[in-house]
């Protein structure tokens, strides 16, 4: 090994040792919040552990930290954005074992594109699926796709969407 790789691992090991570290603790399901019916999702250390989440936050065309927000139950909804002139919605609806969430982009002159998404585990008011990761914060939800089929939409950044009425 070169003195040059050498700190490119250091920091590559600490950077994948945080996230380790912040989710050791125990993983107990929580409820999802529709209507009473007291479904769960459970959350195993695999689902959440190599997950480096971004503490940064796109909220329309400014960038917040992510320790502006305020965790939240879960609640199913639909919830907006607008980013630069996109739209975003993300729709959100609770069964007794998931999360489905639908995720709209429109961008004016193109069609709007739509994906469907598994949220599967909800560990600490976060819901994680294959390559999507909502937290729910007052007011709104976080939203981050970790692998975008639309370029478009930031792989580095949570998305703030506001709740709708």
């Amino acid at each position: 090994m070169t003195k040059k790789n050498f700190p490119a691992i250091v920091i590559l090991t600490i950077v994948y040792m945080i996230p380790l570290q912040a989710c050791s603790s125990d993983f107990q399901s929580q409820p999802i919040n529709n209507e009473g019916k007291g479904a769960k999702m459970e959350c195993s250390e695999e689902d959440v552990s190599l997950k480096a989440l971004p503490a940064n936050v796109l909220v329309v065309t400014d960038i917040e930290s992510i320790d502006a927000f305020s965790e939240t139950d879960a609640k199913p909804g639909k919830y907006y954005s607008e980013m630069g002139g996109a739209e975003i919605v993300v729709s959100v609806e609770a069964d007794e074992n998931a999360y489905r969430v639908t995720r709209t982009f429109s961008e004016p002159t193109l069609p709007s594109e739509s994906e469907t998404f598994t949220l599967s585990c909800l560990k600490d008011g976060t819901a994680y699926g294959s390559d999507v990761v909502a937290r729910f914060v007052e007011g709104g939800i976080l939203w981050l796709e970790t692998n975008p089929t639309n370029e478009s939409l930031p792989s580095d950044l949570w998305i703030y969407l506001k709740l709708t009425p």
